[in-house]
């Protein structure tokens, strides 16, 4: 019945337009947080509600009063009470109605509740906290307002200095802006009315005032969309791409969630005002934050070992840099929430020139006197919902917001104490130490579980004891701290900065926008904080040595599932936990013991609601009722969670998986995302759905049908929907998978990327071999041999039969990395980098009798016969002289494994507008609907006419290029390509003859703006096909080039709009020091020729002064992508630099990619990490090597240098004459970086 009200209610929406609100009883829920009393219904049940108020895209408007709306009326156990009525608004409504509100009214005389709802109820507005908006960066003024208020001399202490002068920040801002009136919607109907009136005042006479309107329309939209997209906070989705109506509505969503209305009081009641929730919250987290005072910590301290060392203290002791402040600085995402002052990330990060002297030396400061401001340390705690309708305190999770000055501090301490963690924390805690994965845990519990679980036989059953840490985070004792400090050996400076960073801290809670209360702790970390989850870790250190003392006395057994492997007890993630023991009374007591000897000295406190014990198959039913009673007769599960995934695995894979399916399904086919652009939906398919699944399936492997289910939802999701009618999929799902550089758009084929994730971590086991999770399933499943002999055995694990299933695909990627060649064998092992199997392909000659490579590498001379006789193939000589002169001084390794790499080619190197991109990726693959594209049997609108000029069929070539519009388009399109009209009845044939225009000047700039002029054609076609809207030849090209020119502006100026990057002045200062400090300098550069597949590098060496030293054009075969070529050209430059016997060097590139990974390195294995090693090991041959990345016009003699090898046969080198068009390059070069002194 209620099925039928949906679809009456549905139907009848379309009749009431967008602005609507729906109100009464809807006779269902949308989870069972809405639910008390009774039997749990399954997650499934709720789908349909759900699915009702997503496809009419309605916000539930929230309520004030009672959490429940109706009641069965029965009294004791048997009563039932459910939220079955509510209002339902659409978004635009609760756009014009912002302060309606819902009051639910109980009625003693009815088993339904009364709901009211206002539309506009009394409300008195708070006065709104100052927040730093970003779209103040435009205006040049803000730089002005800051270096005056710096500029101003203040009295105190550093940190009373520092946080004086940023709250003469705030007030000038504020005042500023409010000068300003930077209200974007107010500005964009404003503008929409002038240039509606001057149409009817002047109709076509208005022209140039009405593009002027437009201008400032366009502008005022930009504002606007930055303004939602900094308060919506999607990481993962930038402004630019036109979204703000989803930016919008998740505010919106997310402000209606987390706002509180009401609150159930401690003793009982209900909080009826704003008053009563801070006074009750301040109570609630006063009793909550104040310590216990413990004093006894000799038992639980009595065998944690001392692992720091004197040396590891004078590390995290040392002064502190500026490097490492402006580190901490800029590793900040720009549009994090702010602290109580109101300050984001962003305004330290755009206008540290200004304040950079301040901010170093009160850091500087507190580390050197160990106080910490309280100004400074001020938090603002806001109350997070964990379930959909909370009403008790317990059901909020508080974040904590500190202030950006606090929090460079504290990952400055992160930083410092991150390389020691190794040493002091057990294996049994896998996250936040380096090398460690979550997943590590994950993959030994499941071998865990599995072997729990598939246990039948033997006298002694075992048990796994699951723990849930009541508000963990919140009774951290500080003393526990210190003693778990001191006991390992940390210096007393380093504790007395952790005790300031602690001590100095005070809560008050952002309440419905308003701060209220106030708490002073004396216990607790914070949720927000960088430095808690490791405070918390050596936190957990406790517990983990009781237990490890435990086993040593042998109170308890702990668990080994294979003779040779390692003895666990504890696996530790925050709050989500697993102890392992034998399943008898001794040891549930003994455990049970420990737990409360730790909460006694730590403050940690066990959820008993949430403690649940699985047992072996073997386990007597009177052994389990004994253990029971004596852990305080907690529950009995068969199943559960740990870290987010399924601890057992059964035969039915899709049942215990199905939860990835409704988590895609939760995320993607919310209403919210209708309103995404289609870059905006790419973007969401590629990161947030993606991410989704890959935790999943970097450790099991999914079904084909699980996949293709999950495929399936997200070629929906693209291809969207009009008001519940599928639209027409014009493509298949797996083409649209497929790489960019084959005309896809390059989404996720998830059965090759769930195979890729596994194969990943196959490689890791290969690799850590000393990790917890390495031994462990070595020792369980291939002791004797290597992982890649190993078989599944009957019962198995389900993680092993996944891991093992990706063997094949990990083997024939494996090459050898060629160190010093002692090593590999030159016959067996794969090594060579050109060919196919990696193999050498030559039959082994009778007699041979070299069989390392090493005997390759040395003595060229003695094995140059040999070696001709060996190999006859050309690609393998060049592999055996790549060795000769490149061989590195290190050990040999396995190669590297690249997951689901895919070479950006074509129009992946360019920077073209989204949608342009996407949609000439389209039609390469023929994904536009075309008339001839049309099934008449699919769609019923199958005339293949071209309807603008009816003459022709309507082919992708025909409505790009020679439908009669299209044509007088193209002739006034600005920019030309030479013999490419002979390629238009193909466009495949077209747009590859058009990429051999990237040589030229400006070619790229000229492809990016041809993509565009492409789509604007695209968008033209299809408004006169749908809505008669004709435009003008000239207006085509006209709107492709302002659209390209405002694009390019756009991406100019992203660094400075978002405060991210560094500032240009401190590049240039940077550039100018290290020409300074280096004797030589080298510029180099690579050139392509793709159609005579041809490359060439270009180099040109100068003293410090500028001078001409010597330049090189060397020709290169091309095999290789662009990105290598720039390494070649830096390898190669160096190789002369040591033939000249320079000793401090300067490469300057103009490959920012390369650049940067010859600075931070890496741990791959590829081939062109192997050239980037190449250059760190010649880079040691020179008293000083530094590597900078400079801007094109600064580099153009040597990219004149590499256009010229592309021509050449040889190497062509000129020492002291030079030509003269070299010279002039030369000297404009040296023009463009001496602007910079």
């Amino acid at each position: 019945m209620r099925k039928k009200q949906w679809d009456f209610l549905t139907n009848m929406s379309k009749i009431w337009g967008k602005k609507k609100v729906l109100i009464g009883d809807f006779n269902d829920i949308i989870s069972n947080d809405e639910k008390w009393g009774g039997r749990l219904r399954p997650n499934w049940t709720f789908s349909d509600f759900k699915g009702f108020i997503n496809n009419n895209e309605l916000l539930d408007i929230g309520f004030v009063g009672l959490p429940w709306t109706w009641s069965n009326l029965w009294e004791g156990d048997g009563e039932i009470k459910q939220r079955l009525d509510r209002a339902l608004a659409s978004a635009e409504w609760c756009e014009v109605f912002k302060d309606a509100r819902v009051t639910h009214i109980e009625v003693e005389a009815s088993d339904h509740n009364i709901i009211l709802l206002e539309t506009e109820p009394r409300i008195r507005k708070p006065k709104r906290r100052f927040h730093f908006d970003s779209r103040w960066l435009q205006y040049r003024e803000v730089e002005g307002i800051i270096q005056e208020v710096w500029g101003k001399n203040q009295v105190g202490s550093r940190g009373v200095r520092i946080s004086r002068k940023i709250k003469q920040c705030k007030m000038n801002l504020s005042a500023w802006s409010r000068m300003l009136k930077l209200n974007s919607k107010k500005e964009i109907k404003r503008i929409k009315e002038e240039i509606h009136a001057t149409r009817t005042r002047n109709g076509n006479n208005a022209k140039e005032t009405i593009k002027m309107l437009r201008k400032q329309l366009s502008e005022a939209y930009k504002q606007e969309e930055l303004y939602w997209n900094q308060r919506a906070r999607i990481n993962w989705l930038q402004s630019g791409d036109k979204n703000t109506s989803y930016f919008h509505a998740v505010v919106n969503g997310r402000r209606k969630r987390n706002r509180i209305t009401r609150l159930e009081k401690e003793q009982g009641g209900w909080c009826t005002t704003e008053e009563e929730f801070g006074e009750e919250i301040a109570h609630f987290y006063n009793q909550l934050f104040t310590s216990s005072k413990p004093s006894d910590f000799d038992e639980i301290l009595n065998g944690i070992p001392r692992t720091i060392t004197e040396q590891m203290n004078l590390q995290l002791t040392r002064p502190i840099t500026e490097k490492e402040i402006r580190i901490a600085v800029f590793s900040m995402h720009p549009n994090k929430s702010p602290g109580p002052d109101g300050m984001s990330p962003v305004f330290f990060q755009r206008f540290w020139n200004i304040i950079k002297v301040d901010v170093v030396d009160t850091i500087q400061g507190f580390f050197h006197t160990g106080f910490l401001s309280k100004a400074i340390n001020e938090t603002l705690v806001t109350l997070i919902p964990k379930i959909d309708n909370p009403f008790n305190l317990a059901h909020f999770r508080p974040i904590s917001l500190c202030n950006v000055f606090y929090k460079i501090i504290s990952k400055i301490m992160v930083n410092r104490l991150k390389p020691l963690l190794n040493s002091c924390i057990s294996y049994s805690q896998a996250t936040f130490v380096p090398n460690r994965q979550i997943l590590d845990n994950v993959i030994v519990v499941h071998e865990y579980m599995h072997w729990l679980k598939s246990k039948r036989k033997g006298k002694e059953g075992y048990m796994a004891i699951k723990l849930d840490l009541s508000k963990a985070y919140d009774r951290v004792e500080w003393k526990f701290l210190y003693a778990i400090f001191c006991k390992m050996g940390f210096a007393p400076l380093w504790i007395r900065w952790m005790h300031s960073c602690l001590s100095s801290v005070s809560y008050s809670f952002n309440i419905n926008g308003v701060k209220r209360g106030y708490v002073n702790p004396s216990r607790g970390i914070r949720q927000g904080d960088p430095l808690s989850p490791y405070l918390f870790m050596f936190c957990v250190e406790g517990l983990s040595n009781l237990l490890n003392n435990a086993v040593s006395n042998k109170q308890i057994s702990g668990v080994k599932i294979v003779r040779q492997g390692p003895n666990v007890s504890l696996f530790f993630f925050v709050d989500d936990s697993l102890i392992f023991c034998k399943a008898n009374g001794d040891e549930a007591r003994h455990i049970k013991e420990i737990l409360e000897c730790y909460g006694k000295a730590s403050g940690q406190q066990v959820n008993i609601n949430k403690l649940a014990v699985i047992f072996s198959k073997n386990t007597g039913s009177r052994e389990k009722e004994e253990v029971l009673q004596k852990l305080g007769g907690i529950q009995q599960v068969t199943q559960g969670k740990y870290l987010g995934l399924p601890l057992v695995v059964g035969r039915s894979k899709n049942s215990v998986f199905r939860f990835i399916r409704d988590n895609l399904m939760s995320r993607i086919q919310n209403w919210k995302g209708k309103l995404l652009s289609n870059a905006g939906k790419e973007v969401l398919l590629k990161s947030v759905a993606t991410a989704l699944l890959s935790y999943a399936m970097s450790v099991f492997r999914l079904s084909k049908s699980l996949c293709k289910e999950l495929s399936g939802l997200m070629a929906r999701f693209w291809w969207g929907n009009d008001q519940g009618e599928k639209r027409m999929h014009w493509k298949k799902w797996n083409d649209i998978a497929d790489r960019k550089e084959n005309g896809g758009l390059g989404f996720r084929d998830l059965l090759c990327f769930n195979e890729a994730l596994l194969a990943k971590q196959v490689w890791r086991l290969i690799t850590c071999p000393n990790l917890l999770v390495s031994k462990v399933m070595k020792n369980r499943y291939f002791p004797n041999s290597n992982i890649f002999q190993s078989k599944v055995k009957a019962g198995a694990s389900w993680i092993w039969q996944s891991l093992h299933s990706s063997l094949e695909l990990l083997e024939s990627g494996i090459w050898k990395q060629v160190g010093d060649g002692s090593t590999v064998e030159i016959w067996e092992d794969r090594w060579l980098d050109n060919s196919k199997n990696g193999r050498v392909s030559s039959l082994k000659p009778n007699g041979y009798q070299l069989t390392k490579v090493s005997s390759l590498i040395k003595g060229r001379n003695g094995t140059k016969t040999s070696f001709k006789d060996c190999f006859q193939r050309n690609r393998q000589r060049r592999s055996w002289l790549f060795l000769s002169v490149y061989s590195k001084r290190m050990t040999d390794s396995n190669g590297d494994i690249q997951i689901m790499a895919a070479i950006l080619l074509n129009l992946g190197m360019l920077r073209p507008k989204r949608d342009s991109k996407r949609a000439v990726r389209r039609i390469r693959r023929m994904l536009i609907p075309a008339q001839t594209r049309k099934d008449p049997r699919r769609t019923s609108k199958g005339d293949p006419i071209c309807k603008y000029c009816g003459e022709e069929p309507e082919t992708t070539e025909h409505a790009l290029f020679r439908c009669k519009s299209r044509v007088l388009a193209w002739a006034t399109f600005p920019v030309s390509w030479d013999d490419i009209e002979e390629h238009n009845w193909n466009f495949w044939k077209w747009w590859e003859h058009m990429q051999g225009g990237r040589s030229r000047e400006d070619g790229n700039k000229h492809i990016e703006i041809t993509a565009n002029f492409l789509w604007q054609i695209w968008k033209a076609r299809n408004g006169w096909n749908f809505n008669q809207d004709l435009k003008e030849d000239d207006q085509i090209s006209k709107k492709a080039m302002e659209e390209w020119i405002e694009f390019d502006e756009a991406g100019r100026n992203a660094e400075v709009t978002n405060g991210t990057g560094r500032q240009p002045d401190d590049r240039q200062s940077m550039l100018v020091g290290l020409m300074e400090q280096h004797s030589s300098i080298m510029y180099t550069d690579a050139g392509m020729n793709q159609a005579r597949k041809k490359a060439g590098v270009g180099i040109i060496a100068k003293a410090n002064n500028g001078r001409i030293l010597t330049t090189w054009s060397i020709p290169q075969p091309r095999g290789r992508d662009a990105t290598e070529m720039e390494v070649i050209a830096i390898r190669t430059a160096l190789s002369k630099a040591i033939e000249k016997d320079m000793t401090s060097l300067l490469i300057l590139s103009d490959c920012k990619a390369v650049v940067d990974r010859i600075i931070i390195g890496g741990q791959g294995l590829t081939s062109l990490d192997m050239l980037v090693e190449d250059i760190k090991q010649l880079s040691l041959s020179f008293w000083k090597c530094s590597f900078f990345h400079i801007r094109r016009e600064m580099n153009l003699c040597s990219h004149r240098l590499a256009k010229l090898a592309i021509n050449l046969l040889h190497e062509t080198r000129w020492k002291q004459s030079f030509p003269v068009w070299l010279n002039k390059e030369a000297h404009n070069d040296f023009l463009a970086v001496a602007s910079l002194l």
